[in-house]
């Protein structure tokens, strides 16, 4: 039987993403500093080079995941400003070798142990969200964290019962 879930929700922008709005909204306010009390060219240049930048830059600042479990495969995407999609890691239900708590002791000692392990936090970047974070160990070196919800967590629990500790 197949069993499928998807889940959706809103990812917290990074430093940098805040960073560029701010960057091109100074660009804007430099320009019209310069076009009041210089030449008027460099100064507007400075304005329309400002606005195009916040154009895409605050679009940035829009982001989801969505995680779609299929069987044990795992699919991540980005929505960008809810119309671009972007897909961002896959890994199949062969690859996972144990399903661990983040905040457990079992993936503190895994983070020790393997100085290879690349971690890829696929989650909203909430702190208070934490105790719902699940490192997926991956036979590649690689802990994929993922942010479930109840739902997830359910099927995930039925599909990896022997890898979740």
């Amino acid at each position: 039987m197949d069993s499928c879930v998807e889940q959706l929700f809103e990812r917290k922008a990074s430093l940098g993403e805040r960073l560029a709005v701010a960057g091109s909204v100074l660009l804007i306010v430099a320009g019209l500093v310069i076009a009041m009390f210089v030449k008027a060219n460099p100064g507007l240049t400075l304005v329309i080079i400002g606005i195009v930048c916040v154009y895409f830059t605050k679009n940035a600042l829009h982001q989801e995941l969505e995680y779609e479990l299929a069987n044990g495969d795992c699919y991540i995407s980005k929505i960008i400003n809810k119309s671009d999609r972007k897909d961002l890691y896959s890994f199949y239900a062969g690859d996972v070798m144990r399903v661990l708590a983040y905040d457990s002791e079992k993936f503190t000692n895994e983070l020790q142990v393997n100085q290879k392990l690349v971690v890829k936090d696929m989650t909203s970047g909430h702190k208070e969200n934490h105790d719902r974070w699940y490192a997926f160990m991956l036979a590649k070196d690689v802990a994929v964290i993922l942010e479930l919800d109840d739902r997830s967590l359910e099927h995930i629990k039925t599909v990896y019962k022997h890898k979740f500790e």
